[in-house]
């Protein structure tokens, strides 16, 4: 238990954790977050794509639509079984024959 503690107390040292009973300091770090996010928003993604471009803007109303991550959960679960289906023993060309 002990050695769990340790880590813990060592993890907290490595991170700013802010102390879930002081909500003055929580909302702090909130905003300080958000703020960080809205700045790394701005900056121009790869170094090509700026702020304000068309293509940058596309993508970002594409994947802040409300059924984006539906359909990208459908189509994981799709993809995942056609790759428990496929079996290359039952598929005459890859025997070579």
């Amino acid at each position: 238990m002990d050695v769990i503690n340790k880590c813990l107390k060592r993890q907290e040292k490595l991170m700013f954790i802010p102390n879930v009973s002081d909500d003055i300091a929580t909302d702090e770090y909130e905003e300080m977050k958000r703020k960080q996010d809205a700045d790394r928003q701005k900056q121009p993604s790869l170094y090509i794509f700026s702020y304000t471009g068309h293509a940058r803007q596309y993508i970002m109303k594409t994947v802040n639509h409300r059924y984006f991550e539906t359909f990208m959960i459908i189509f994981i679960i799709i993809s995942t079984v056609q790759l428990a289906n496929d079996n290359p023993l039952l598929d005459s060309a890859s025997r070579g024959s």
